[in-house]
């Protein structure tokens, strides 16, 4: 009796140890998916059909020196590229090369500060009309020494300079120095603008050391020449800043207005050079006006 009421117990204790199972229908816990922990790509953005007929019809583009930013710009903008990637493709052949390079169909379009009243009778003389679109603008800017103590000039003043009524620097505040002022050759675009800038002050002969066939040159002569405070000469921010970057030269203000980005674009800085792209009628290539609009 004994035997039998100990192998009772047994079952019993064996049975309260077996772990219970769920009915047949009854569903498996659910786990919780785990979280996506990479970005989906981001969509390439959608290129539009006139920018893919540009890029495969790109216009034959020159200008001026000062203005290969520009046209790296496009470039920048079209083929999805940086601004030095796309400098390094552009070169260009200066206002009076790329003006004719225009006028023999070297070129379709250029880019220019305003043409003279000669380039415009040039043309005509040629029976080719001309048409020339404002697109940017530019400060046009007077570069000195940086030893120079002088900081600003009034235009006045860099009338009376550039038309030999002020010879010396202590006549503006400055050292008692002659004053060396530079000017371009004929026909340049920086040149240009300045007799645009003199309005009707005649400006005064420069002898041949003063004047400078190249652009870089005038900024070289400002920044060693002779007494190397002394010097005076003009071209265009950019290519002051963003392209030479000579450390011995400094922008001087107009009217007590320095040309910076902000001074040119809110219109304070007094002396604007509008930048033109420049054709003519007929323009076979319809490329040409899609890229200017």
């Amino acid at each position: 009796m004994k035997r039998l009421l100990s192998i009772l117990l047994c079952l019993l204790l064996l049975a309260g140890c077996t772990t219970p199972q769920p009915p047949a229908d009854t569903a498996p816990p659910q786990t919780t998916a785990p979280v996506e922990t990479t970005r989906p790509p981001i969509p390439e953005p959608t290129i539009s059909p006139e920018m893919i007929a540009l890029r495969e019809n790109l216009p034959l583009m020159d200008g001026s020196t000062s203005l290969i930013p520009l046209e790296a710009g496009i470039r920048a903008a079209l083929f999805g590229i940086s601004q030095e990637e796309a400098t390094a493709q552009v070169a260009h052949s200066s206002t009076w090369g790329s003006f004719h390079n225009l006028l023999d169909g070297a070129a379709e379009l250029i880019f220019s500060c305003p043409l003279s009243q000669e380039q415009w009778n040039i043309a005509a003389e040629r029976g080719i009309d001309l048409e020339a679109v404002p697109v940017a603008m530019e400060g046009f800017v007077f570069v000195v020494n940086a030893k120079n103590p002088v900081d600003t000039l009034s235009q006045q003043q860099l009338k009376d300079i550039y038309s030999g009524k002020i010879t010396n620097w202590k006549q503006v505040g400055g050292k008692n120095e002659k004053i060396a002022a530079f000017q371009r050759n004929e026909g340049s675009g920086s040149q240009s603008m300045l007799k645009r800038f003199m309005g009707d002050t005649p400006i005064m002969d420069a002898p041949t050391e003063l004047r400078n066939d190249m652009m870089s040159g005038i900024i070289e002569k400002v920044s060693d020449y002779r007494s190397k405070s002394n010097s005076i000469g003009f071209s265009f921010r950019y290519y002051v800043e963003g392209i030479i970057k000579n450390p011995d030269i400094k922008m001087i203000a107009i009217d007590g207005i320095a040309p910076t980005v902000e001074n040119i674009q809110n219109g304070n800085y007094p002396v604007i050079a509008p930048v033109y792209a420049v054709t003519y009628e007929g323009n076979s290539n319809p490329h040409v006006q899609e890229l200017i609009d």
